[in-house]
């Protein structure tokens, strides 16, 4: 059995991802009678350290979707890179980024660390490591409360539509191709 984590799977777009990676993966769900993969939410309980929650990244699938619209550099940035870094070389690690990686929306210190992990992730692939990133413009989370932005709700996409592409890079992955850069944007 494989080892699925997910990083800020307890609200927003990370509990929609583990609610559709329940109903693919999981027995009972979705028709299976067997299950894949365990899926595990290390999303953080105390401050912003996920790295000394979790000290072995030992898994086969890593979802980095842990993320705040605050100025805080350490978990839009550090985390992700340092949990990826201590990932076996073979593992699947799908960076759940933002549009706000191609182009400002109003914080540059989000914006930055989002460039920054799109650009360290090139360089992985180009390496060889099976990343993936997944960019998703608005959507309808509570994420956008802390943010003082002009979000148009009637613009947002909704969380099950970024958590189905999540879904379809893993399967696409396990069938030996690799979906390295997904951009999406609500119309």
């Amino acid at each position: 059995m494989k080892k699925l984590l997910i990083t800020g799977g307890s609200k927003g777009l990370g509990k929609e991802i583990v609610k559709k990676l329940q109903n693919e993966y999981e027995p009972g769900f979705g028709g299976h009678s067997e299950q894949k993969y365990i899926i595990r939410d290390v999303s953080r309980t105390t401050g912003y350290d996920l790295t000394k929650e979790i000290p072995e990244f030992d898994c086969d699938i890593l979802i980095l979707n842990a993320g705040i619209w605050k100025n805080d550099w350490r978990l839009n940035y550090e985390v992700p890179k340092e949990m990826a870094e201590r990932a076996a070389k073979g593992t699947l690690v799908v960076f759940i980024l933002s549009n706000a990686a191609y182009q400002s929306f109003g914080n540059d210190d989000y914006t930055a660390a989002k460039s920054g992990l799109l650009h360290y992730v090139r360089r992985k692939q180009r390496e060889g490591f099976p990343f993936i990133t997944i960019s998703p413009g608005t959507i309808n989370t509570n994420f956008w409360e802390a943010a003082d932005v002009d979000h148009r709700k009637k613009g947002c996409m909704k969380p099950e539509v970024v958590a189905e592409l999540v879904v379809q890079a893993i399967k696409a992955y396990e069938n030996k191709a690799l979906i390295r850069e997904l951009i999406v944007i609500p119309i």
